[in-house]
């Protein structure tokens, strides 16, 4: 699912936990996508530190759910 290999399941919560707040584009694609590329840059750089990069990753759109639709589309959209 969202996970390494080496440690199955591990973020599965905070994802359950967090998905209700996400509505930025298309999380359903974008984050399980971006948590992989994490996920290989990790392997890149082994000093790095696992659970801050995957839970900032799961993590980083979990705020636009308290901004208007319109405002979304018309300001942080547009030109």
């Amino acid at each position: 699912m969202l996970t390494r290999s080496d440690t199955p399941g591990r973020y599965d919560a905070v994802w359950r936990e967090a998905e209700p707040y996400m509505r930025a584009r298309k999380n359903d694609v974008h984050i399980p996508l971006s948590f992989a590329f994490a996920q290989a840059l990790l392997k890149l750089h082994p000093d790095a530190d696992e659970d801050i990069v995957s839970l900032a990753i799961l993590l980083h759109d979990i705020g636009w759910w308290s901004i208007d639709m319109t405002d979304i589309i018309e300001k942080g959209l547009g030109p």
